[in-house]
C-alpha cells in the first residue's frame, strides 16, 4: 500500500529553528558584512588624520600642476564670494579647503589670473567648465571643440553687430575664409619689393650671379644662422652686422622682421663717392645721412696708399670713374692726371673745358674734382659735394622706400609699416611647418610684383592637412587663443614658492618678511 504524502506531515518532519544553528559559512559572512567596512573607515580616518588625500583623488593631475597633485587644499577652497573666505583671507594663514569642496574661479585666479575672453560676450564661463583637471598628464589648454562652439555655433553678444562670424561649428565644417583674404585687403608696408624680380635665377649678387631663396630673407625668429646677404658677407666675415643681434637658437613661431643690414645690404649698398672705396651711408633718416655726408667731405676722402688698400681688400666692381691699375696710380702720382668718368648723371670734362668753366665762373665740381686754382671757399665745394652725393643716394632710397620730394629741402621718407602678423586673433608656428617649402602654402609668391599683393595661404590650403579625419589637428584651439593675452597681468608675480608648493597664505609670508628676526 502506496504511503501518503501531505503538506502537513512533511512539515512535521522539518525543523523549524534550523536557521538558528550556528554555521561556518553564514558566520563568515556575517564577519565579512561588518569587518570590512569598519576596517575601511578605520583606514581612511587614518589617512584623513594624518592629511593623505591620495585615496580621494579622482586621477593624477595635469603636468603643469603635478607639483601639487596630492595638495588639494591648492584648488578645492570655498568660493569668494562667501563673507568666510573674506574673513579667514584677513585673519587666518590657512584657508579652509577639503576634496570635498568644489573647485572655483577663486583658485584659478589666484595663480593665473586670466584674462576675460571678450568684453562683447554675454556670460563668462566658469574656469573648470572648459579646463578639467583629474584626467591625466595632458596640457588643460586643449579644450575640445564642443566648449567653443556652445557659443560660436549661434554667436549671441552685447552689442548688436559683432566684428566676428556668428556661426562657427568647426574648422572642417563650415569656417569662413581668413579675413584678409576675403576682404580682398592690401599691404600698404610703403616698401616697393618685387618677389618675382628676386627669386630669378642669375640674380646679380655681391660677389656674382646669385638664386635666392625665400629663406635668405624670411627665417622664424630665433634662428641662429647666418644672413648671406648681410653686411658681413660683403666683406666675408662671420660676424654678426651691426645693428643686428645674435639670438639663440629655439622655436620661435613667427619670421624675423625684415632688416636693411641683415638682408639687403650686400646688394643694394649706399656709395656715395668714388673716392671713399668701401664707405658706405647709413640707413636712416635725411637727416642723419645729411650729417654724415657732411663730415665724410669735410674730413676729405683717405689717402691714396689707404684707398689702394681697401680696394685690394674689397675685390669688388668699381664705379664708373674710378682708376684702376698701377699705371694710372703711377701717372696721378707724377700729375699727368687724366680726366675721370663722373657718376651716373654727370658728363665728362676735358681740360679745356675746365679752363674755360674757371673763366665763367665757380660752378660745383662732382666729388673727387678738384682743381688747382679753386675759387669757391672750402664751405661752399663741401656743400657741393654734399648736395650732389645725396642727389645720388635718395635716388637709391626710391628703389625701396616711399619718398616725398621738395625743391627747396631733403625729401621725407615713409616710415615703412611692415605687419609682423596678419592674422592677429589666431596663432600660427612656421617651425611646425618646416617641413614643407615655403611656395606650398605662399603660391602666388614666384609671380608677384606687387608689394600691396597679400601672400597668405587660404584656408583650402590649411584644409588639405588639418582635416577631420587621417589628418592634422582642426581643434579650434590650434589656432585660436580664448583669454585676451594683451591684458595679462605683469611677469611679476606675488607668491614665493613656498607659497605654491606648500599652499601657506602670501600674507603669512609677506607678514614674515616684514618681521625682524629675533635674537
Amino acid at each position: 500500500m502506496a504511503r501518503i504524502r501531505t503538506t502537513k506531515k512533511l512539515a512535521k518532519r522539518i525543523e523549524l529553528e534550523y536557521f538558528k544553528r550556528s554555521h561556518p559559512l553564514r558566520r563568515w559572512l556575517r564577519i565579512l558584512s561588518f569587518g570590512a567596512p569598519a576596517i575601511a573607515a578605520a583606514w581612511l580616518t587614518l589617512l584623513a588624520a594624518r592629511g593623505d588625500h591620495r585615496i580621494y583623488n579622482s586621477g593624477p593631475v595635469s603636468t603643469a600642476h603635478s607639483m601639487f597633485g596630492n595638495d588639494c587644499a591648492q584648488c578645492h577652497i570655498p568660493g569668494a564670494g562667501s563673507p568666510m573666505v573674506a574673513s579667514a583671507m584677513a585673519s587666518s594663514t590657512q584657508l579652509p579647503a577639503g576634496f570635498w569642496q568644489r573647485v572655483t574661479d577663486t583658485a584659478c585666479v589666484k595663480c593665473h589670473d586670466g584674462p576675460i575672453h571678450h568684453d562683447n560676450q554675454v556670460f563668462t564661463p566658469g574656469c573648470v567648465s572648459c579646463h578639467v583637471e583629474h584626467k591625466g598628464r595632458i596640457p588643460l589648454a586643449l579644450v575640445s571643440d564642443r566648449h567653443c562652439t556652445s557659443c560660436h555655433a549661434q554667436l549671441e553678444t552685447k552689442a548688436p553687430a559683432p566684428r566676428f562670424e556668428r556661426t562657427v561649428r568647426g574648422f572642417a565644417t563650415g569656417h569662413p575664409e581668413f579675413r584678409v583674404l576675403r576682404t580682398d585687403e592690401k599691404d600698404g608696408a610703403q616698401i616697393n619689393l618685387n618677389h618675382e624680380k628676386h627669386l630669378k635665377a642669375g640674380l646679380r649678387g655681391p660677389k656674382g650671379p646669385v638664386q635666392m631663396t625665400c629663406s635668405d630673407c624670411h627665417r622664424a625668429s630665433l634662428a641662429e644662422e647666418r644672413w648671406p646677404f648681410s653686411l658681413a658677407s660683403m666683406g666675408g666675415s662671420d660676424k654678426t652686422p651691426k645693428g643686428a643681434q645674435a639670438i639663440p637658437k629655439g622655436q620661435g613661431g613667427y619670421m624675423d622682421p625684415i632688416n636693411y643690414e641683415q638682408h639687403c645690404a650686400a646688394c643694394h649698398r649706399l656709395e656715395f663717392d668714388q673716392r671713399f672705396v668701401g664707405i658706405v651711408a647709413p640707413h636712416d633718416k635725411p637727416e642723419v645721412v645729411h650729417a654724415f655726408l657732411l663730415a665724410k667731405f669735410t674730413d676729405g676722402p683717405p689717402k691714396a696708399q689707404e684707398q689702394s688698400e681697401a680696394e685690394e681688400e674689397e675685390g669688388r666692381s668699381r664705379l664708373p670713374g674710378r682708376r684702376k691699375g698701377a699705371a694710372e696710380s703711377e701717372e696721378e702720382t707724377h700729375g699727368e692726371r687724366e680726366s675721370p668718368r663722373r657718376l651716373p648723371g654727370r658728363r665728362v670734362r676735358a681740360d679745356a673745358e675746365e679752363e674755360e668753366t674757371q673763366e665763367e665762373g665757380a660752378r660745383a665740381r662732382l666729388p673727387g674734382r678738384r682743381r688747382a686754382e679753386e675759387e669757391d671757399s672750402p664751405r661752399e665745394s663741401v656743400a657741393a659735394q654734399v648736395k650732389v652725393a645725396e642727389r645720388l643716394l635718395f635716388k637709391k632710397c626710391q628703389e625701396c622706400h616711399s619718398l616725398k620730394v621738395f625743391p627747396d629741402r631733403r625729401p621725407v621718407v615713409a616710415t615703412p609699416a611692415i605687419p609682423a602678423r596678419w592674422l592677429p586673433h589666431s596663432a600660427f608656428n612656421h617651425r611646425s611647418h618646416r617641413m614643407l617649402t615655403c611656395t606650398e602654402c605662399h603660391v602666388k609668391t614666384p609671380t608677384s610684383q606687387q608689394t600691396a599683393d597679400v601672400l597668405l595661404p587660404g584656408i583650402k590650403v590649411c584644409l588639405q592637412c588639418h582635416r577631420d579625419r587621417g589628418g592634422a589637428r582642426s581643434d579650434c584651439v590650434e589656432c585660436h587663443l580664448y583669454h585676451d593675452k594683451t591684458r595679462e597681468r605683469d611677469v611679476n608675480g606675488r607668491f614665493t614658492i613656498r607659497t605654491v608648493v606648500t599652499g601657506a597664505s602670501p600674507l603669512a609670508d609677506a607678514e614674515k618678511e616684514r618681521t625682524p628676526a629675533r635674537r
